[in-house]
């Protein structure tokens, strides 16, 4: 690098040949010389890199450098290839796919490059990948995965050009036999089918024909009978779970007559999935599920009437499994908000019963769902309000300080909803205060260590201040409720360390009151 050069083209093209250096220092700064001139003169760089590609003596490390700086000066300065750059870079990117010995490292910057370039060459990008479709032979996984990317990345332009790809890639489905080139398949139609998802507009507004989930129904009705019959079942835990999620994205791209056919099955397949997977599952099946459930309520299968308790109690037992993140948690909730939007009574008589368990775990678990429901279903509980204060009043005296705090938690989601309007509304209230009432405990006191999620009484009694300071602040229609009983229970010896709590929310209603 350090001898004379006369041109740009030639400072290109020696730090291109000195990107072999064993250095790693070197090779950042050549990556970053390479990108500042190609942010300069993209074209100049995209030649000499492409050229670079076609010769046989260029290595390895080499080639991901090229790979990896042309996909990003493509990237950052949303470059328009000329059409004999993009032929001969997605060539080069695609022959690398199949080259021996396979380095993975150098796959992956190849399939980079060729999904930069599809951003602004699809039709290129495309038709160089579906050369690899040859009758009877199972294209390189990286070249499904990079369909895939393709789709993620740039639905847009990738959809259009969905019916072609079907085309190649149905056929093969049935020739597979190495599981981890499924699971690259499975992954791919995923892609596809959520790539369709994201092009549709706003309910009320009529879809693009060419880019309409029912310009695909034939082709997805055909990978999702493969899939559920043959690959859900498969031995593999990475394939089972790959094929769960495509075929809840390929739930929204197939008729109604035909998901309905196989729902009652489906849905027990990826029930199952829970037991046999274990918390490690949960995201990856919790997500299926809710893409498939709401999907058949989207489309008013018959056949979801009957799955409400099944379902339920599935996902309610893989809720209470401990692991199960935050994440796999939301998606079981989406679950139930589906199955309420359903059949809100058979899933509250459900939750109630769960209520009246002894085991903590399950009451945590309906709490958060009925909290969750609560929120965002409100009018589908309209004749089952009095039914749930009742249910959740008793849950005032349990002990489990996790139990609590979910209950906390569901009272102001209620609050805010009306319920505490209703007979047994004042008792919340009270549950409220006593908690800001409640001795922060030793353990707390003496600044010991807590595990992770440990509820503690100090952790309880500062969320439930909090609440009641929501309500006094935040929900007027709570005036009548709180007022004047709060001043009942600022009289309760038992509530004498709660006096600054209720205080500071009398004088947070007494505002509101003389502003009214």
């Amino acid at each position: 690098i350090s001898q004379m050069v006369t041109s740009t083209a030639e400072v290109v093209d020696a730090l291109f040949a000195a990107a072999n250096d064993s250095n790693a220092v070197v090779i950042r700064c050549i990556i970053t010389s390479l990108k500042q001139i190609g942010n300069r003169d993209s074209n100049l760089v995209m030649r000499r890199g492409v050229h670079l590609l076609r010769e046989t003596s260029i290595q390895a490390p080499q080639r991901v450098i090229i790979f990896e700086v042309l996909a990003e000066i493509i990237t950052e300065n949303n470059l328009v290839l000329d059409e004999a750059v993009a032929l001969s870079l997605t060539s080069s990117a695609a022959a690398t796919f199949v080259a021996k010995p396979e380095r993975e490292e150098l796959q992956q910057a190849a399939s980079l490059v060729m999904v930069a370039a599809g951003a602004r060459s699809m039709d290129t990008v495309i038709a160089e990948l579906l050369k690899h479709f040859e009758a009877g032979v199972i294209p390189h996984d990286f070249v499904i995965k990079t369909l895939g990317e393709l789709a993620s990345r740039n639905a847009a332009a990738f959809v259009p050009r969905l019916k072609e790809v079907f085309y190649r890639v149905l056929p093969v489905l049935a020739m597979l036999k190495a599981d981890k080139t499924k699971e690259a398949f499975a992954s791919a139609l995923a892609s596809f089918a959520e790539a369709v998802r994201g092009l549709q507009p706003e309910s009320g507004e009529q879809p693009v024909a060419e880019v309409s989930p029912t310009a695909f129904q034939s082709e997805a009705s055909t990978a999702f009978d493969v899939l559920a019959a043959q690959w859900l079942t498969c031995r593999q835990t990475p394939l089972r779970l790959g094929t769960a999620l495509a075929l809840g994205q390929l739930s929204f791209l197939v008729s109604s007559t035909h998901l309905d056919s196989h729902l009652p099955k489906l849905t027990a397949a990826l029930l199952g999935l829970y037991s046999k997977d274990g918390a490690a599952a949960t995201v990856a099946v919790s997500e299926a599920l809710s893409l498939v459930l709401a999907q058949a309520h989207t489309t008013a299968c018959p056949s979801l009437d009957g799955l409400t308790l099944s379902v339920s109690v599935g996902c309610f037992n893989a809720l209470t499994e401990a692991g199960s993140g935050a994440k796999g948690r939301n998606e079981i909730l989406r679950c139930f908000e589906t199955l309420c939007s359903r059949d809100s009574e058979q899933v509250a008589v459900f939750l109630l019963q769960k209520l009246e368990s002894k085991e903590a775990k399950g009451q945590w678990a309906a709490l958060l769902i009925l909290r969750h429901v609560v929120t965002r279903l409100d009018h589908k509980f309209e004749k089952q309000r009095k039914w749930l204060v009742a249910g959740i009043r008793p849950l005032a005296l349990e002990m489990d300080l996790e139990v609590r705090k979910a209950l906390a938690q569901l009272i102001i989601a209620m609050a805010s909803q009306g319920y505490l309007e209703l007979e047994g509304g004042r008792s919340l209230v009270q549950f409220v205060v006593a908690q800001c009432a409640m001795q922060s405990d030793t353990e707390a006191a003496k600044g010991s260590s807590k595990q992770k999620d440990e509820v503690t009484s100090r952790d309880l009694r500062s969320v439930c201040e909090e609440l009641l300071h929501l309500m006094t602040t935040n929900i007027p229609r709570m005036d009548k409720v709180l007022w004047p009983y709060l001043l009942e229970l600022l009289l309760l010896p038992a509530y004498t360390t709660a006096l600054g709590s209720v205080c500071q929310s009398i004088s947070n209603l007494l505002v509101r009151k003389t502003e009214q």
